[in-house]
């Protein structure tokens, strides 16, 4: 492939953030010209490399623009939450101990309807038919507030992390790629691999 002069100058499209449809426009001339460009010569590589710092130039333009437009609107959200921080903060934890009431309110009915249960079956035994009625009739029944439920749902608790099954276990990613940034290639089970990528300045 011959060489060619790409007449493409990412830096003539200015900063338009006042017209968010022409910035996607001009946006969408970069991508189409970026998608044609061939990148095989030694003077193609130089001119793609090129645009490619022109184009980082441009996001940072825009990014910068972005926070300057975006900051005074940051600030009052930021003054805003401050203003509703401290009672909402105070009020989720009145929620909490209003569902922890009612959570241990469950719990001691449950308790006693299990009492009441065992005396029941107790009654039935010793054939005490007055005494099974009227602890049938007196067995505890939580209360119903329109709109208050208890969800009941499963979880765990890490007991002994060597008796968990394989096929449970997740690999630490966090811990993974610091061994490969203090020089561990060969880690059992796991592929290291290198993976090349593009850095630039910008323009």
């Amino acid at each position: 492939m011959t060489d060619t002069t790409l007449e493409v100058d990412l830096t003539k499209y200015a900063v338009a953030a006042g017209d968010p449809e022409k910035l996607v426009a001009m946006a969408g001339q970069c991508s189409l010209m970026v998608e044609k460009l061939p990148c095989d010569t030694d003077a193609q590589v130089t001119q793609v490399g090129t645009l490619l710092k022109q184009c980082k130039g441009q996001i940072k333009a825009l990014e910068e623009q972005r926070k300057k437009l975006t900051r005074p609107i940051l600030d009052a959200k930021y003054n805003i939450d401050n203003w509703f921080k401290t009672p909402i903060t105070i009020l989720e934890t009145c929620e909490i101990q209003l569902k922890k009431k009612i959570t241990d309110y469950h719990a001691r009915v449950e308790q006693a309807q299990k009492a009441a249960t065992q005396q029941l079956q107790q009654a039935h035994v010793q054939q005490d038919f007055a005494t099974a009625i009227a602890i049938s009739q007196n067995i505890p029944t939580p209360v119903k507030v329109d709109g208050i439920s208890v969800v009941e749902k499963w979880t765990y608790n890490l007991v002994d992390i060597s008796q968990v099954p394989r096929a449970l276990m997740a690999v630490d990613d966090r811990a993974v790629r610091e061994a490969i940034k203090q020089g561990h290639r060969t880690i059992p089970g796991l592929e290291v691999v290198l993976v090349k990528s593009v850095r630039s300045a910008s323009t």
